[in-house]
């Protein structure tokens, strides 16, 4: 795959978390609302979003645990540190969401509303700083006078 369709699907994959975070902020809502009916389907939907919650897992070790990582390859180290380490608290944030998750009750819903929005500033955080770095990476390399000089001069 292509330097180029790698940055694209990552941007992509970051736009899919957005999205995905903007409906668990949704169901959060739901689930810290004063009417129980309503708390009751914000943990419905809350649940629903299991198989993003798996996508946001996955999104964090595949950047970690990919040896073959392009991606990865570009980022100096500090870049690669701040990953890794935004990558892992995530990854704690999203089992501490998950095990409350399961024994959320209607009753008792706002700790869960409170760990779902850690989690979500955590994510939306780490987003903005992965987007930054493709950014980067996606801009074109200044091209140094050598080669201006190599393609300009004249082989007389």
């Amino acid at each position: 795959m292509r330097r180029n369709d790698q940055l694209e699907d990552r941007q992509a994959e970051l736009g899919e978390i957005l999205d995905a975070l903007s409906r668990m902020e949704q169901a959060l809502a739901r689930a810290k609302s004063a009417d129980f009916q309503e708390r009751v389907r914000g943990l419905l939907a809350l649940g629903a979003l299991e198989h993003n919650l798996n996508g946001i897992a996955e999104h964090c070790q595949s950047q970690d645990h990919q040896a073959e990582s392009s991606f990865r390859d570009d980022l100096n180290g500090a870049e690669n540190l701040c990953m890794t380490s935004e990558h892992a608290e995530i990854e704690r944030l999203l089992r501490h969401f998950r095990e409350e998750l399961e024994s959320a009750t209607a009753d008792a819903a706002a700790t869960i509303s409170l760990s779902g929005k850690e989690l979500t500033r955590q994510i939306r955080a780490h987003v903005r700083n992965e987007r930054k770095m493709l950014e980067r990476l996606e801009a074109p390399e200044p091209v140094t006078e050598e080669i201006l000089l190599r393609y300009t001069e004249s082989p007389d």
